[in-house]
């Protein structure tokens, strides 16, 4: 395996954060990585399917699955590597930021575009039994 250059380390939890992320970013990269060279996934750097893959692994995640059945990695990690593909895809002018993004309504759970005023408080729906509360 080759060796990554990390930017300036000022502490050794800073160290022992990049050294377990990068870990788990692998495994999660090398499945991706074979189902893009076999040609089932377009380049990560113009995927567009990046932000509905997020919703995907945070429903399961949500949902009590705990390993992905192709890479055995917490689907919360494949969150996170989409979420930074996404950033870099931004960062690097690879794709354009949605122009109106969608939340839910912290009073009423309704889908609404940001930003956005609720000005009647209503009371939460309560969450679907099994879901983990955070």
């Amino acid at each position: 395996m080759s060796t990554i250059a990390l930017p300036h380390i000022e502490t050794e939890e800073q160290l022992e954060v990049l050294t377990i992320f990068v870990e788990m970013l692998h495994k999660v990269t090398a499945d991706g990585g074979r189902k893009r060279a076999a040609g089932l996934k377009p380049s990560w750097k113009v995927d567009p399917s990046h932000e509905a893959a997020i919703f995907s692994h945070l429903n399961k995640w949500k949902h009590g699955e705990t390993k992905d059945p192709d890479s055995g990695v917490n689907p919360l990690v494949h969150l996170a590597w989409r979420a930074l593909a996404i950033a870099w895809q931004e960062t690097n002018r690879q794709c354009e930021p949605p122009a109106a993004r969608v939340t839910y309504c912290a009073y009423c759970r309704r889908e609404i575009p940001l930003p956005h005023d609720c000005s009647s408080p209503v009371e939460p729906r309560a969450q679907a039994g099994g879901d983990r509360t955070r």
